[in-house]
């Protein structure tokens, strides 16, 4: 069998493989985690940046079981936060996943520069002696 992927690759899959496998299908699931990390800059009270964000995410239309959408702090060092930001939506309102992130991430960062809190981003130093 034959199948093409969401980026137009096709796959061939021998049909016993196919008969033993479950396929899901995102378009007829009901629920969805959706994903996303970004840096913030760590002179920020975190607490408070997590709140704004999650509100943020809660007020969004194509969110849904709001009580269950969660902000994790995934790394941080002397200058940042890495947060990951986890929620639900419904696949079948014909929202993707990359679409909803990108309008929540537009949102968060306009709120954010509202706010006075500003994204940061892991920084490498690097010395270069004069020859």
């Amino acid at each position: 069998t034959v199948m093409r992927t969401l980026y137009k690759q096709r796959l061939i899959i021998p049909n016993m493989e196919l008969l033993r496998t479950p396929i899901e299908s995102k378009a007829y699931e009901e629920l969805l985690r959706g994903r996303f990390s970004i840096s913030l800059a760590r002179q920020w009270d975190i607490n408070h940046t997590k709140k704004i964000i999650k509100d943020l995410i809660n007020s969004h239309e194509y969110v849904v079981e709001k009580e269950k959408t969660e902000i994790i702090i995934e790394d941080f060092n002397v200058r940042w936060y890495q947060i990951t930001v986890y929620y639900y939506f419904d696949p079948r309102k014909k929202k993707l996943e990359f679409t909803i992130n990108n309008d929540i991430k537009l949102q968060i960062q306009k709120v954010l520069e509202e706010n006075n809190i500003k994204f940061s981003y892991p920084r490498q130093v690097r010395e270069v002696e004069a020859s």
